[in-house]
C-alpha cells in the first residue's frame, strides 16, 4: 500500500472466524427483514427449522467467514 493511504490508519482490528451458529443467527435476523417487508405487501412467508439449516449448512464455508 502507499504511505499516504498506510499514514490514514489509526489501528488495526482482528477479527475470528464466525461460527456457524453465529451465521445461523445472522440469517435469522435477515429473514426477518424479509418477513417484516412481505408483511407490507400482505404476505405471510414461513420457514422451517430445517430450511433456516440448509441455508447455513450450503452457504457456510469457513475459508470465507471473517
Amino acid at each position: 500500500f502507499r504511505p499516504e493511504f498506510l499514514n490514514r490508519l489509526d489501528e488495526m482490528i482482528v477479527f475470528r472466524q464466525l461460527t456457524k451458529l453465529e451465521v445461523k443467527e445472522i440469517a435469522d435476523i435477515m429473514l426477518q427483514e424479509v418477513f417484516t417487508r412481505l408483511k407490507l405487501k400482505e404476505i405471510n412467508l414461513q420457514v422451517t427449522e430445517k430450511f433456516k439449516e440448509r441455508v447455513v449448512d450450503e452457504g457456510y464455508d469457513r475459508a470465507w467467514t471473517v
